[in-house]
């Protein structure tokens, strides 16, 4: 799956605002006129991507570091940072979250921890999360599910 179908199911997945079209390129290589335009332009909006000023490579496959990070910021969770400081920075021994292929100074280590800790992810059946592996369809629909199951039950 493509980071630029990612952010559209991200963003319709959790009811964020996106218009329908836009004026400008969002990025270097995100012209107006693309499907997607719109859609990354909304999820820069609402904090769910930034940087990337040198492009984001729309057609690129999404890691599941990456689709893990852009769900959780979509779903709007607001206890990502503290439930990463209490459960795991706070054991400076402490070299992986969770998985021993997710270091914890990457920058989707709170979100897989996150994801893991409530149930919404698990990793394959070597121990390991796959973050760098790209993500398929299948998986983002199970972890949108779960998610949504999640919220349902807060």
């Amino acid at each position: 799956i493509s980071r630029a179908e990612i952010l559209k199911i991200a963003l319709k997945s959790f009811n964020l605002a996106v218009a329908e079209e836009v004026a400008t390129n969002p990025l270097p290589d995100v012209e107006a006129d693309a499907w997607y335009a719109p859609f990354v332009k909304a999820a820069f909006d609402n904090g769910i991507i930034y940087g990337f000023n040198s492009g984001l490579e729309p057609n690129s496959p999404t890691s599941r570091g990456m689709a893990v990070t852009i769900l959780a910021k979509a779903a709007g969770f607001e206890d990502i940072e503290q439930n990463f400081a209490d459960n795991y920075s706070s054991h400076p021994d402490w070299t992986y979250a969770h998985f021993p292929d997710v270091q914890m100074d990457s920058y989707y280590a709170p979100f897989v921890a996150y994801f893991y800790d409530h149930g919404i992810i698990n990793g394959y059946k070597d121990g390991t999360f796959g973050a760098g592996n790209p993500i398929t369809r299948g998986e983002i629909a199970k972890i949108v599910v779960n998610i949504l199951d999640f919220v349902s039950n807060l």
